[in-house]
């Protein structure tokens, strides 16, 4: 059962041929998706959780999860997944992210330089993300402060920082 799509409509007074409706969809299979768990193709996945103002990732954790061990762990906790630092985060990870976007992308970086490191092809997949009429901000340091030099000494960068910006602003 997939307690959190029919916690979400009861706490939005969506019934279940108002989803449909929204989705496109017979009442049946929204019952489908409540009582067994099954996942909804992307458009449907999309069109619910906007209607429910609710990420779709939140609703079916299934949709990011690849193996069976975290998707058990993801069905009893509110967080999908945590991760130590942006390293460990997986490359599919943050291009799903982007890729999947339905309302607005923030990057908020000091060079983000791992972030073109990740797509090489990322300022081509954000243009396509704001074409579908995704709002896009990115907020990268400025290279002439005083926080970004600080920074530098802090991660041991060497004075590289604010070229890593200057490249990444560039890009």
């Amino acid at each position: 059962m997939n307690e959190r799509l029919r916690t979400a409509m009861l706490r939005h007074g969506v019934a279940l041929e108002d989803l449909a409706e929204t989705c496109g969809v017979e009442p049946k299979t929204v019952e489908r998706w409540i009582n067994t768990g099954r996942v909804p193709h992307r458009r449907h996945r999309w069109a619910a959780a906007k209607l429910l103002t609710a990420d779709e990732t939140y609703l079916w954790p299934d949709v990011l999860e690849s193996s069976q061990a975290r998707r058990g762990r993801a069905n009893r906790s509110e967080l999908v997944e945590v991760f130590p630092d942006r390293a460990s985060v997986p490359r599919e990870l943050w291009l799903r992210f982007l890729t999947d976007a339905q309302e607005r992308v923030d990057v908020l970086v000091f060079s983000g330089t791992f972030y073109a490191q990740t797509q090489p092809k990322i300022a081509r997949s954000l243009a396509e993300a704001a074409q579908r009429g995704v709002a896009i901000r990115l907020c990268f340091g400025d290279p002439t402060a005083q926080s970004v030099e600080t920074r530098d000494r802090e991660e041991g960068l060497g004075g590289t920082l604010a070229a890593k910006i200057r490249s990444s602003l560039t890009y």
